[in-house]
């Protein structure tokens, strides 16, 4: 006769197989273990590369922003003033909603899709009109909130709790290098020009520099 005993014995027989079972399984896990070997890109661990190129991109970036926003503030006027206050204004209420939008993409479309805001407003500055300077201040409002939350996620995914220290100051120390390529070009744009000429060179010619940076090393 089948008693209780006898189901308890096989109720116990099963969950050790289920066990054994479970324990045999491989368990994938993103831990960087002695051994791991990170995959190559032109040599280079692609962590590396990642960050190299997250570093040189804001590079570009940033050399083409700087300068323009330089001379947009002294051509600008009021205008300049006025749009300065709606970027930040903007970056500060878009900086809550930034990390959701980095959250969907991911920060390399994140970061790309920032950095068209500056291409926006950038270009924006080519006629001066100001409905459209006023709306590429928003654009790159959204897009700097969105570009600086991705580049802070990009750069803690590529980097180890061992090398971050080293490679967010690898970063800030590249990226300040950012305010000397616009100003030398712009030194050799305006040289020997009289203060109406170089107005007049500076709107037309700091956009056109600014986009060229971009598009070109970025």
């Amino acid at each position: 006769p089948v008693t209780a005993t006898h189901f308890d014995g096989m109720e116990d027989s099963y969950t050790e197989a289920f066990l054994m079972e479970k324990d045999s399984e491989p368990v994938e896990t993103t831990e960087k273990t002695d051994d791991y070997t990170p995959l190559l890109t032109l040599g280079l661990p692609r962590n590396t590369v990642n960050l190299i190129t997250l570093t040189l991109s804001f590079f570009a970036l940033f050399s083409a922003w700087q300068t323009t926003q330089l001379f947009a503030g002294k051509l600008l006027g009021q205008l300049g003033e006025v749009s300065l206050g709606v970027l930040y204004g903007v970056l500060s209420v878009a900086s809550f909603v930034a990390p959701f939008i980095v959250q969907r993409l991911g920060p390399r479309y994140g970061a790309f899709c920032g950095a068209l805001g500056y291409v926006v407003f950038i270009s924006s500055l080519v006629y001066m009109i100001t409905p459209l300077v006023l709306v590429g201040a928003c654009c790159i409002g959204v897009g700097a909130a969105c570009l600086w939350c991705a580049q802070g996620k990009y750069l803690t995914e590529n980097s180890t709790a061992q090398n971050r220290g080293f490679c967010a100051g690898a970063f800030w120390g590249i990226f300040q290098l950012a305010f000397v390529p616009g100003n030398i070009i712009s030194h050799f744009i305006l040289e020997d020009k009289d203060a109406t000429e170089v107005d007049d060179i500076a709107a037309r010619t700091a956009p056109c520099v600014g986009d060229s940076i971009q598009w070109v090393l970025g």
